[in-house]
C-alpha cells in the first residue's frame, strides 16, 4: 500500500481548490438569467471518486496489516550503516576509472522471513496509520462535496472536518514514519546482527568478482520528513477561511 506522500497531500489541496472553484462558478452561473449550467456535476464526480478511494483504502489497509502480521515473509525497508562492498587487498580490478572512497548504501527494501511479533506489530501499525489518514481525508472530501451539492458549503461541520484532516495528516504522517523507523531498526538487528561466521570449505571459489559482496552492519534510520506539518498547517488555514465564510453567511442571512 502506498503511503500518503507529499504528492498525495498536494492532491488533497488541489481537490479542495477545485471545490472552491466550483463554488465560485456556481455562484456566478446562478447570477446569470437563463443559464442551464449544473456546476455540481463535477462535485458529484469528485464525491464518487472519494467514496471509492475510501472503500479501496480500507480494504487495502486491512489486507496489508494482516499480511504484516501473518505472512511468513514481509517486505521491509531495512536500514544499514553506510555500506559499500570491499574486495580483498590482493584483488586488482581493471577497467574502472573511479573509486568509491566514502558513503554507500544506507537502506535496502527487502523481503524478510522470521521477524518477531514486535517488529510485525510496528509494521502493521504503520500501515494502519497510513490507511486511517487516507480514509479521513477521503471522508472529509465527501462531506465537502455533499455540502456543495446541498448548497450549504460553509457548514460548521465542514470546518471541524478540515481541522480533523489537518490533525490526521500531522499525527498520521509523522506517526507512521516513526513506526517504520522502529520496525526497520528491529528488522535490521535481527537480520544483520551476526555474532560469528564459518566456512564449510577451506577456500571459496569465486567465478565472478560481483559475487564478492560482503555483509552490511545493522543500522537505524531516524530521519523524519516534516511535510505533514506544513500540509496540516495549510489545511488549518483553509479551515480558517471556511470559518470566515460561515461568519459572512450568518451576516448575510441576518440581512435577509
Amino acid at each position: 500500500m502506498a503511503a500518503l506522500t507529499w504528492w498525495t497531500a498536494l492532491l488533497v489541496l488541489l481537490v479542495l481548490g477545485s471545490i472552491a472553484t466550483v463554488v465560485v462558478i456556481e455562484r456566478r452561473s446562478g447570477s446569470r438569467p437563463g443559464t442551464d449550467v449544473d456546476p455540481t456535476k463535477a462535485v458529484r464526480v469528485i464525491r464518487i471518486i472519494a467514496i471509492l478511494y475510501a472503500v479501496v483504502t480500507v480494504l487495502g489497509t486491512v489486507a496489508d496489516a494482516l499480511q504484516r502480521l501473518l505472512s511468513d515473509a514481509v517486505s521491509v525497508r531495512l536500514p544499514v550503516k553506510p555500506f559499500w562492498p570491499s574486495l580483498p587487498s590482493t584483488v586488482e580490478v581493471t577497467g574502472t576509472t573511479a573509486d568509491v572512497v566514502g558513503g554507500g548504501f544506507v537502506h535496502a527494501v527487502v523481503t524478510v522471513a522470521g521477524l518477531d511479533t514486535a517488529t510485525r506489530v510496528w509494521l502493521a501499525a504503520g500501515d494502519a496509520l497510513q490507511g486511517t489518514t487516507n480514509v479521513v481525508i477521503a471522508v472529509v472530501v465527501v462531506l465537502l462535496c455533499t455540502s456543495i451539492i446541498r448548497r450549504d458549503p460553509f457548514r460548521p461541520a465542514l470546518t471541524r472536518g478540515i481541522n480533523l484532516t489537518a490533525t490526521s495528516i500531522i499525527v498520521g504522517g509523522l506517526g507512521w514514519q516513526v513506526c517504520d523507523a522502529v520496525a526497520g531498526g528491529l528488522a535490521s538487528s535481527q537480520v544483520l546482527r551476526a555474532t560469528g561466521w564459518s566456512l564449510d570449505t577451506a577456500e571459496v571459489d569465486w567465478t565472478d568478482i560481483r559475487q564478492v559482496i560482503g555483509l552490511p552492519m545493522e543500522g537505524h534510520e531516524w530521519t523524519l520528513d516534516f511535510w505533514p506539518i506544513w500540509v496540516g498547517l495549510a489545511l488549518f488555514a483553509v479551515a480558517a477561511v471556511f470559518r470566515y465564510g460561515q461568519k459572512l453567511q450568518r451576516d448575510s442571512d441576518g440581512l435577509v
